[in-house]
This record gives structure tokens, sequence and C-alpha cells, in this order.
């Protein structure tokens, strides 16, 4: 007669629906009251309709339709159950029990094959002290558990994140960080999306994930206050030394240049050079007025019998280029150490100015802040 009762009743409503029916039974009370119960049965059904991919009917559907006294509290599915959810289209149920333990609450959820009673999936909360927390968790759990009827329907989801190494969650899973080096296969329906960061405020939002296709989420995340502060603080800093060794290299650099073509070049040229040639009786090339007054003062020690006295200035003349060039060297190689540091303070540094015109407003409550402008 029940069943009888409930064919007729849904052939009257016309039910025709292209996605499977899920049906999720009260649940087992265990020292719990029916309004925590009622509390976990409906954050149970909630989760399962945020899917998007079941045709729900609960025990308060049934009620409603059949217009029957409350069905009893099961812990497994009896042929009566079967015969229900068969005239309602749907070989799978949700059962659960909710439990009170001292002043703690605990709740588990299973997805039943309602033909054989196989039990396909099933998780358990953790012990909470509330009714609200357990419903919460539920939330999760639930989606967890009916997963397994939808391996077959996965479609693809691309998240793309504004900061490198946020961690990624779909329904409270961790299942990657940015950047996604590929798309995230995801069971289709509804889902929660989380992107989080240290010194970022958290994203949270709600996505519609497609049967097929590719859903392409951006997520802009805002930093906080404090982040903001020492972000700034450290990159003007790194910028700032950035700034100096690359004036640094720029201006050692430039004086080794200048000490090699201005200082010991000439002094090469003129002072040491024309002796030498002079001392080893070689051809005398050098034309500068301080090279000609060179060669005429060691041209004069000769004649005079004094060539050791050319030969001493000659050696001094060595003396010096070589103190010229050792410092030219000395001046180059500080430049190019210079030049190492400033292409990594270059390199590590990111712009100071990146969240400048992002403001922070304090709330009239004091217990938050608002946030204003972009970046």
């Amino acid at each position: 007669m029940l069943t009888s009762l409930l064919v007729l009743t849904l052939a009257q409503a016309g039910v025709d629906t292209a996605r499977p029916r899920l049906v999720i039974l009260d649940p087992e009370l265990r020292s719990a009251s029916v309004v925590e119960g009622a509390a976990a049965a409906s954050a149970v059904a909630a989760s399962a309709r945020d899917l998007d991919a079941f045709e729900v009917t609960t025990s308060n559907d049934i009620r409603t339709m059949m217009s029957l006294e409350r069905q009893r509290q099961l812990m497994a599915v009896n042929a009566e159950m079967t015969t229900i959810t068969e005239a309602l289209g749907s070989r799978h149920v949700v059962a659960m029990w909710v439990a009170k333990l001292g002043n703690e609450f605990q709740a588990e959820v299973r997805l039943v094959d309602s033909r054989s009673g196989a039990v396909l999936a099933q998780k358990q909360t953790a012990r909470m002290p509330s009714i609200a927390e357990v419903a919460t968790s539920l939330g999760g759990l639930t989606q967890e558990v009916l997963g397994a009827l939808l391996k077959e329907q996965m479609g693809k989801l691309m998240v793309r994140v504004s900061e490198e190494g946020a961690e990624i969650l779909v329904d409270d899973k961790l299942l990657g960080s940015s950047p996604l080096a590929d798309t995230l296969a995801i069971p289709r329906g509804k889902h929660r999306l989380e992107v989080r960061k240290d010194g970022f405020i958290t994203s949270l939002r709600g996505l519609q994930v497609a049967y097929s296709g590719t859903t392409v989420e951006e997520v802009r995340l805002v930093p906080s206050p404090d982040f903001v502060n020492a972000y700034q603080t450290r990159n003007k800093r790194m910028r700032l030394a950035a700034w100096i060794t690359t004036g640094t290299a720029v201006a050692l650099l430039a004086s080794a240049l200048i000490v090699d073509r201005a200082v010991t070049e000439p002094a090469y040229q003129d002072n040491f050079l024309p002796r030498l040639q002079l001392l080893q009786n070689s051809n005398v090339t050098g034309v500068s007025a301080g090279a000609l007054v060179t060669r005429d003062t060691c041209m004069r020690q000769i004649q005079d019998g004094k060539t050791a006295d050319c030969y001493a200035d000659a050696q001094k003349a060595k003396s010096n280029v070589e103190s010229l060039q050792i410092t030219s060297l000395v001046l180059a190689g500080a430049g190019v150490v210079s030049g190492i540091f400033a292409t990594y303070f270059w390199v590590s540094t990111e712009d100071p100015n990146r969240y400048s015109r992002l403001v922070f407003v304090p709330t009239t409550s004091g217990f938050g802040f608002a946030i204003s402008g972009g970046f």
C-alpha cells in the first residue's frame, strides 16, 4: 500500500529529471534531540544540493508527499525503504546518525546502495562541543561521500591567483598551490573554493564546475595591513641597496678606467717607456711633451756618464706604473663585486609601490578595517 501510494504521488507530480535522485534519511539519534538531529540532516541535505548534481529527496519531502507519520529511525536500510527509494527512482540513499556524548556531539554520514545494503562510502566527524559545529563539518563530509557517485562526471577547474605560493583548496581539500601547472579535475556541480596565503586575506567563494569544458576562476588576494607595511619596508630597503650598489659599481669601474687611461698610460708612455728605449738603444717612439722631457733628461745622464741614474729613474717609473695598474685592477674588481650585489638586489626586489594604492580604513567599531583602492 505504501509503495503504491508513493508511486501514485510521484506520477501525479510528474517527476522526471536527467539528474539521478538521491534520498537522504532522517538520522538515527543516539542521546541527541530531534532538533539536533534535524540540524545535522539539514546540513547534509543542503550540502548535497549544493553539488547541483542530484535530485535530492529528504525524509521531510517523503512525509509531505505521503502525508505519513514520521519514518522510523534506521541504522541500516530495510526492505521497506528499498521499496520506497526504488519507487522514487533512486538507488542510493544517505543515512546518518547523530550522537550526544556527554557535552560533545558526533555524527556519521554514509552512502548506501538501497538494493544491496552495501555502504559505498562513509565519513565521521570528530567530537565537537556544539551541534552547529557538527553541522558545519557535515557539509564537507557529505560532498566527499557523494564524490563516489561523481567519479565519471568530472569537470576541469583552472584557478589563476594574483600571488605565487598561495594554497588552493576545494571543499576544504588542498589540491595545489599557485601558479597551477595544469587544470584540476573536479566533480561537476557546486563547490567551495578557498585560496589562502600567509599575510593575505583568505578568499572564499562558491563556484559551479561544468561537466564539460574548463571553469576558470580569477582570484586576487588582498594583503593585510601588516603584510603591506613589512613588504614596503623590505623592498624599499632592497631597492635602496640596489641603487647604492649600482652607483658604487659604476663609480668603481669608471675610476678603474680613469686610473688606467688617464694616469697609468701617461706614466708609462711619458716616464718609463722613453728611458727603457734609450737604455736598450732602441728607437724612441714617444712624441708627447712629457716623453720628450724624459728622453732629454735620460740622454744628458747617459752623456754625463750617469747611466745608472737613468736606470734608477726607469725602475722608479716602472714601480709607479705597476702600482697604478694594481690600483686599477683593484678598483675594477671591487666594481665587479658591487655589480654582482647590485644584480642580486635588483633581482630579489619587488616593486615597493605595488600595494601603495591600497588604503586601510579602520571601521567605526574598531574591530576591523575596510580596504579601498586597487593594485
